[in-house]
C-alpha cells in the first residue's frame, strides 16, 4: 500500500475527531444598563467553572446592549475588564441627558460612539474595523425602518458567519442595534434589535446551523438575560382599550402599557421555549426576576443590579450548580 493511500485513509479516520467539538454560542439579551447583570452572571460562571468566555466560545450573539458585550468579548476583552468598561461607558452615555422633549430622543450617539471606540482601541481596533477582521463570529439583530424590497420595517441580522456581513464596520453594527426608540435616534435607517429579537439565541442558532453543520456537529448554546419584571394578569380579563393602554407599574414608577409589556415579555421568552424543545441538552438560559423596574438608562442602579445577580447565584444553588456542571462538561 502506497503512502498516499495510507495518508488518505488516516485522514478519513481522524477527520471526525478533528471536528468533533460542538460549536459554542454565547447569546446576550438586550436591556440597556441591565447588561451589567449579564456580565456579573458571566463572571460568576467563570469563577465556578474555570471557563474563559472570550476564549472558549466561537460565536457571540448580542442584541442592543448585548451587542456591546458580544463584540468586546469577541475582541478578546475578558469579562472582568468589561464590567469596569461597561460601568464607565454607561455612566458616560446616560449621565449626559439632552434636554427632555416629547419630540426628540433623550440622548445622541456621539458619546456612545466615542467611548466604544476607546474600548476598541484597548485591543488595537479602530472605527474602520469590520466584522470580518474580528477573531470570532458575531450575530447582531437590528430592525430596518424601511426594507426596500417590501416597503415594510423588518428584522435585519448583521453577522460575519457568511460573506455578506464581513465588510460591515463593527461600530456601525453596534450603533444600529443599540438605537432604542425614544432613547437614541435611528442609525443607518435602523433601530434597536430588541424590537425583533431581544433574546438573540434562536437567531444565532439559525444562522450558525448550516455553516457549522450543527445537525451532525452539535452545539452548546448559553443564553444570558438581563433580568425581568414579573408581570401577569390574575384570572380572566374583560378589559377594553382604556385598560389595555393604561400605564401599570409594580413599583410606582416607569409604568408600562399592559398590551406593550405583554408583547415584549412574551416575544423575549419565545427563543427559550423553542430552543428548550429543539436542543434541550445543548441549551441553557440564565435569567432572574428583578425586585424593581429599572429603566434602560438608570445607570445609578448598576450596583444594585450586580447585587441582584449575585443574590440569584447564591439563592438558587440547585439551578446554579446544574448550569455550572453543564458548562464544565461542554468546555
Amino acid at each position: 500500500m502506497s503512502w498516499k493511500i495510507v495518508s488518505v485513509l488516516l485522514t478519513f479516520v481522524y477527520l471526525p475527531f478533528a471536528f468533533s467539538k460542538e460549536v459554542r454560542i454565547l447569546s446576550l439579551d438586550g436591556g440597556g444598563i441591565r447588561g451589567v447583570a449579564s456580565l456579573e452572571i458571566l463572571k460568576n460562571l467563570e469563577i465556578n467553572t474555570g471557563a474563559s468566555f472570550h476564549e472558549d466560545f466561537e460565536i457571540f450573539a448580542g442584541t442592543s446592549t448585548g451587542s456591546i458585550i458580544a463584540v468586546t468579548l469577541a475582541m478578546g476583552i475578558p469579562v472582568q475588564e468589561m464590567i469596569t468598561n461597561y460601568i464607565h461607558l454607561s455612566s458616560k452615555v446616560f449621565g449626559d441627558e439632552t434636554t427632555f422633549s416629547l419630540f426628540s430622543p433623550k440622548y445622541d450617539q456621539h458619546t456612545l460612539k466615542k467611548n466604544l471606540l476607546k474600548i476598541f482601541a484597548s485591543r488595537g481596533y479602530t472605527k474602520e474595523t469590520t466584522l470580518g477582521e474580528l477573531p470570532k463570529k458575531i450575530v447582531i439583530p437590528t430592525v430596518c425602518l424601511d426594507d426596500p424590497e417590501t416597503n415594510r420595517w423588518s428584522m435585519k441580522v448583521i453577522e460575519n458567519i457568511t460573506a455578506e456581513g464581513k465588510n460591515i464596520r463593527v461600530i456601525d453594527a453596534i450603533l444600529e442595534s443599540t438605537a432604542a426608540p425614544t432613547y437614541f435616534p435611528s442609525y443607518k435607517h435602523s433601530v434597536d434589535g430588541g424590537i425583533a429579537a431581544a433574546a438573540p439565541s434562536l437567531t444565532a442558532y439559525t444562522y450558525a446551523y448550516h455553516p457549522y453543520n450543527i445537525h451532525d456537529q452539535g452545539v452548546v448554546l448559553l443564553s444570558i438575560g438581563t433580568g425581568y419584571i414579573p408581570r401577569h394578569i390574575k384570572g380572566e380579563e374583560d378589559w377594553g382599550t382604556a385598560k389595555w393602554i393604561s400605564p401599570v407599574s409594580n413599583s410606582g414608577k416607569n409604568g408600562s402599557l399592559p398590551i406593550l409589556s405583554m408583547i415584549s415579555d412574551v416575544e423575549g421568552q419565545v427563543p427559550e421555549q423553542l430552543l428548550s424543545v429543539l436542543i434541550p441538552d445543548s441549551y441553557r438560559k440564565i435569567n432572574f426576576a428583578l425586585k424593581k423596574e429599572i429603566d434602560l438608562d438608570d445607570y445609578k442602579d448598576m450596583k444594585e443590579l450586580i447585587k441582584e445577580a449575585d443574590a440569584f447565584v447564591s439563592s438558587n444553588p440547585t439551578i446554579w450548580q446544574e448550569t455550572c456542571s453543564w458548562l464544565k462538561n461542554s468546555l
